[in-house]
């Protein structure tokens, strides 16, 4: 499995979401380019997964949730 972040339309090796803000990735997510949420999962894994942790307060269920 290729664990590199999507490169369409720059140049090689350089993933698209180095130079897009979060709001314009969710732009491009929500228009059908689904590979580029796992750029918005990478950059934002952490504080999501304290979030989650401070609701659930379940270290099993949180790493279902994730």
């Amino acid at each position: 499995m290729d664990r590199s972040l999507p490169t369409a339309g720059l140049a090689p090796g350089k993933p698209v979401g180095a130079r897009l803000s979060d709001e314009e990735i969710c732009q491009r997510v929500a228009a059908g380019e689904t590979a580029l949420f796992e750029v918005l999962m990478r950059r934002n894994d952490r504080r999501v997964y304290r979030a989650v942790r401070a609701l659930l307060r379940d270290e099993v269920e949180v790493e279902d949730v994730m």
